[in-house]
């Protein structure tokens, strides 16, 4: 494996680990407590978690790991052929499909519903209650899928 390919696996390993942290933390903890406060309350401050979280270092380790993933498989690819990227191949896949399209094609669009409702109102314990019931799978699936990317790009390390 040449420099550039190693620096971009281990770059893409870690974004994924990282990754598989954050949406670890949210599956484990941040939304058991905040599905455990006041419906009102717990919309209030996932609306403020949603606003906080759209920030530069987090958009540069989430779109970035999308970045050195996409161009792990492409090295690994011109370096290695068809032989020996399988790992490389399903790691990548496991966070561009698995964490990022997940993320756009589910978790932000639930986030913008959520950023839409007046969770004052009485109305919308019903609105946060199907929400928690929709995001959490997915990020779930997400977990699981920037695990399995970290996982899978460790052994193409190792095997590398």
């Amino acid at each position: 494996m040449s420099n550039l390919a190693t620096t971009t696996t281990i770059l893409a390993v870690l974004g994924s680990g990282v990754m598989a942290g954050l949406f670890f933390t949210f599956s484990n903890t941040i939304m058991k407590a905040l599905s455990q406060a006041p419906d009102d309350q717990g919309a209030v401050v996932m609306q403020s978690i949603n606003v906080v979280i759209v920030n530069p270092v987090f958009l540069l380790l989430f779109l970035g790991t999308g970045v050195f993933q996409a161009l792990y498989i492409g090295l690994s690819l011109v370096e290695n052929g068809l032989s020996g990227t399988r790992w490389t191949i399903a790691s990548g896949l496991l966070y561009l499909v698995g964490c990022l399209f997940i993320t756009m094609k589910f978790n932000v669009p639930l986030n913008n519903m959520l950023a839409a409702f007046d969770a004052s109102l009485p109305e919308s314990a019903i609105k946060w209650r199907d929400y928690l019931a929709s995001w959490i799978p997915w990020n779930h699936a997400r977990t699981i899928a920037a695990v399995g990317a970290t996982v899978t790009g460790c052994i193409a390390l190792a095997n590398g």
